[in-house]
């Protein structure tokens, strides 16, 4: 049986989802079963697994596009009421 899950999005991730599923023509369950299939093939490599929280997102930051904000800010900014 399927679990939904639940969790608050900053505006930044309401965003991000919202672009992706307009470029792509996908609805938003698509769109973050893909960004978790991305996320846990990352996770199973063997240098990956061996680091942690920190140095996995100094790694993500580091591959990310230039124009991509700070994990920090993307992920922690409270959402607008």
């Amino acid at each position: 049986m399927s679990k939904v899950i639940c969790f608050r999005a900053t505006e930044a991730m309401k965003e991000t989802i919202a672009r992706v599923m307009d470029e792509r023509m996908i609805d938003c369950t698509t769109v973050m079963k893909l960004a978790l299939y991305h996320f846990d093939t990352y996770m199973r490599k063997e240098a990956t697994r061996a680091k942690n929280l920190h140095e996995i997102v100094e790694d993500l930051e580091k591959h990310a596009d230039p124009s991509q904000q700070s994990f920090v800010n993307f992920a922690l900014t409270r959402p607008r009421s």
